[in-house]
């Protein structure tokens, strides 16, 4: 190092990826191509937002965000990819929590249901090899799979919504009570019979749950909204997947409101959590912040029950916000 050597301020360094052969904490072994480091780091210069989540829990605000990195060319000829990222401070509303689905009241007409591709998200490694073929098979949709990096990832299903520009919001206004139906062909019941031979067949069972709707917006934003099963009663989550499902088209119309019109004005990321058997808005992030409700904060759901271990330390830390948005409705106090 020498007194001309570039610095990078950064809260978070770490090396994320590699050419040289690695064996991972579950024993499996990886290796990357440099061509894959370099479109990794073109990803996160090009500006993409590229949060830092712990333990792979999409439904807390994420701990920050990757800004910057870079290649190291070792002297064995193998090559690391550097990540560099910054926390990011987290605000709360003073004047009162959001009550976001309110502001999406815009009716439509059309003539004919929008072209929407849906499609399940899950982790293969939560199952053995024979059941998760099975279950494949026997999903009411395509069953897509992801790749998340740790000893046992959280068991979650993911129902990914490609959203063309609020296609989906025609679909939530028109047909709230059977948008599912009326645009897949896919019944809630069809769902929820899927999920609950799924839950029988995951490892580690005894670890509580998540079911996410996830509404790709187009435009690099994401509204999403997890349903939190914590119980090992079958017939409890049934009927708490079944009410959540049945009103998920409260979900598909914000988040065509939000592609068109920002009713969170800058949000990137947006998180609505099933509680007290409503959607309610958890957390948004803009990219420089998170805007996390007080009411998650204190009823969160704690984050080592779907990890069935010690894992991260909860919630980041809450700093007062004097300037909550001015257009944004309040949400009346339900306590």
């Amino acid at each position: 190092m020498t007194e001309n050597s570039k610095w990078v301020e950064a809260d978070w360094v770490a090396n994320v990826a590699s050419t040289r052969l690695v064996t991972l904490r579950d024993g499996r072994k990886v290796r990357f191509a440099r061509s894959a480091l370099e479109g990794m780091l073109n990803q996160v210069r090009d500006g993409e937002f590229i949060p830092i989540n712990a333990e792979h829990l999409g439904i807390y605000p994420p701990m920050g965000r990757w800004v910057d990195g870079e290649i190291v060319d070792l002297p064995d000829g193998e090559s690391e990819l550097r990540f560099f990222g910054k926390a990011l401070p987290s605000l709360h509303p003073v004047e009162g929590d959001i009550d976001a689905l309110a502001l999406a009241t815009t009716a439509r007409d059309i003539d004919e249901l929008p072209q929407v591709q849906a499609r399940f998200i899950v982790e293969a490694r939560n199952y053995e090899d024979d059941d998760f073929t099975e279950l494949k098979k026997e999903a009411p949709l395509e069953v897509d799979t992801r790749e998340q990096w740790s000893v046992l990832p959280p068991i979650e299903w993911v129902l990914h919504f490609e959203a063309v520009q609020g296609v989906l919001g025609y679909v939530g206004i028109k047909f709230v009570d059977a948008w599912l139906d009326k645009v897949f062909g896919v019944s809630i019941d069809s769902v929820v019979k899927w999920v609950k031979r799924s839950r029988k067949k995951v490892k580690q069972p005894e670890r509580a749950q998540l079911f996410t709707l996830n509404f790709d917006l187009g435009n690099g934003g994401t509204v999403a909204g997890s349903i939190p099963l914590t119980t090992s009663d079958d017939a409890e989550s049934e009927a708490i997947l079944q009410a959540a499902l049945a009103k998920s088209g409260e979900l598909a119309r914000f988040a065509a409101e939000q592609s068109q019109s920002e009713l969170l004005p800058g949000a990137r990321h947006v998180m609505f959590l099933w509680s007290d058997s409503r959607w309610r808005l958890a957390w948004y992030n803009d990219g420089e912040s998170n805007k996390v409700m007080n009411w998650f904060l204190q009823d969160g759901p704690d984050p080592t029950m779907f990890l069935g271990r010690p894992g991260i330390s909860g919630l980041p830390a809450i700093e007062s916000a004097d300037d909550p948005d001015d257009n944004a409705q309040q949400e009346d106090d339900r306590e």
